[in-house]
C-alpha cells in the first residue's frame, strides 16, 4: 500500500519472489537473505532462514539510509571493530 500511496517504506522479504512482490514506486527498500534457496514461495519451511536472517540492526540501517537520502540525518560511519 505504501507503495501505491506513494509512501518510502522499508520492508522484509522472505521466501517470495521480488519480481512479483517487491513494492512499488521510488525509495522502496527491501530487506531480504541472498541465500540459494530464496525465491521458495513456501509458506512453511522448516527454518524460515530467509527470515531469521533479517536482524533489527539490518532495519535500523535501512531506514537510517532512507532518512540519511533525504537529508533528515547525517549517515553515521559504520563502526568496524
Amino acid at each position: 500500500m505504501a507503495g501505491a500511496l506513494k509512501v518510502q517504506s522499508i520492508s522484509t522479504m522472505g521466501p517470495t519472489d521480488p519480481v512479483r512482490w517487491s513494492p512499488l514506486g521510488r525509495d522502496q527498500v527491501v530487506l531480504r537473505s541472498d541465500l540459494k534457496c530464496r525465491p521458495c514461495n513456501k509458506g512453511v519451511c522448516r527454518s524460515h532462514e530467509c527470515m531469521n536472517d533479517l536482524t533489527v540492526d539490518m532495519m535500523m540501517e535501512g531506514v537510517k539510509g532512507l532518512l540519511a537520502r533525504h537529508g533528515i540525518i547525517e549517515k553515521e560511519p559504520r563502526n568496524e571493530d
